[in-house]
């Protein structure tokens, strides 16, 4: 013991190199092997606006397609419904918004005036994000494609993150990868008798509609619509439509998409820390502006994907056209060019949650202490999945 006091007292700087690696190796093991478990109040719960800019309800398929999708938006707790169309342009025969408030309540739905669009009718992102910020009243908005479905464990998840980052005073957003599959649009007669009816009403309205029965253009004179709406609301009550929500069963043969798919963007409404207002004027369904819109987000508040092994579902995916020499897409990619270039995917999110874990570039933060759905992606045996 003594030869070690001379040792030590006679050489201070490898004293102080043994402290430094010591502290260096117990930062390394904390960091790997214990969290911090964060308390999420169990009273509070984050209310929600979903973001949609959807197509008119103008045929079965679409009808089938979006009792599946926004009734799962719906079954989220304290949500509700932002459609960026007047209801009367969105579902003319006022069948489907109906049925909607008749199951989540006369709240549930908001309608806004149409977004901003180009000559062709395609809307610009940036008005979507700034009508859905501005006429938002919940804690959270959430801007989200028509044919997605929200799995149950979305929203703890979310709550969690909601919870942390407000405690923090910080601003965040959400991301998720998302999961394919096929599903059959409901072809039964009460579906094609819809489409019966609605063909109807679009003809005698003066509509045109293409050879694949979906709509092109709508004039529609909604006081002829007033005056013959009753004419078809006895059909229409006897149509009978069942509201699918075993997502998971229904989603059972999903496959992982690309970790570059993003099909949501939520944010945070306080305390506000982002321009929305930098957003450019990308066009809608055109390739580019979801990684622009990732990358940017990611620079500018705190970004968090839900992890690699949890997905919400996409129905029956079609591949993105993404020839740069497309017009569309060439203008996107163009903007992207004028705006810094930017792209990321879901992993390159600063912070990651996995198994109700919080990460931050891979480094463990906390824990929450509530009980979260398992990762419902499938498992992949792709090291680049």
């Amino acid at each position: 013991m003594y030869f070690l006091y001379r040792l030590f007292h006679q050489n201070e700087l490898l004293l102080l190199i043994i402290l430094q690696l010591l502290n260096v190796f117990f930062t390394i093991f904390c960091q790997n092997s214990v969290f911090m478990i964060f308390h999420v109040d169990e009273d509070f719960f984050p209310s929600v606006t979903f973001i949609s800019c959807p197509f008119p309800v103008t045929t079965a398929s679409r009808l089938s397609l979006y009792q599946l999708t926004m009734s799962s938006w719906l079954r989220t707790p304290n949500s509700k419904i932002m459609i960026t169309l007047k209801r009367e342009e969105f579902d003319p025969l006022g069948f489907f918004t109906n049925q909607l408030e008749e199951k989540y309540g006369q709240n549930s739905l908001i309608f806004t005036d149409s977004i901003e669009s180009d000559e062709n009718g395609i809307p610009y992102i940036d008005d979507w994000f700034v009508k859905g910020m501005d006429k938002s009243t919940t804690d959270l908005v959430c801007w989200i494609n028509s044919d997605i479905v929200i799995p149950d464990g979305w929203y703890d998840r979310i709550r969690f993150l909601h919870s942390f980052f407000f405690s923090k005073r910080k601003q965040f957003g959400a991301i998720s990868r998302r999961c394919d599959f096929n599903y059959r649009i409901n072809n039964s007669s009460n579906y094609n008798m819809y489409n019966v009816l609605m063909n109807d009403y679009l003809t005698k309205n003066h509509s045109k509609i293409n050879k694949s029965n979906e709509l092109d253009g709508m004039t529609v004179d909604y006081e002829h619509l007033k005056e013959n709406i009753s004419k078809i609301e006895n059909k229409l009550r006897s149509l009978k439509f069942s509201f699918d929500d075993d997502y998971d069963e229904i989603a059972k043969d999903r496959k992982r998409h690309s970790k570059w798919g993003v099909d949501f963007f939520l944010i945070s409404k306080k305390p506000m820390q982002l321009n929305i207002d930098e957003i450019p004027n990308f066009r809608m369904g055109r390739y580019r502006w979801d990684p622009w819109t990732t990358a940017w987000l990611n620079q500018n508040i705190l970004l968090v994907s839900l992890g690699n092994n949890f997905c919400t579902y996409h129905v029956n995916h079609k591949p993105t056209d993404r020839r740069a020499d497309d017009p569309l897409n060439k203008e996107n990619f163009e903007i992207a060019g004028r705006n810094g270039k930017l792209s990321a995917g879901n992993h390159h999110a600063k912070y990651s949650l996995d198994d109700g874990k919080l990460f931050k570039y891979g480094n463990k933060l906390v824990k929450s202490d509530i009980k979260m759905r398992k990762d419902n992606a499938p498992i992949s045996n792709d090291i680049n999945d």
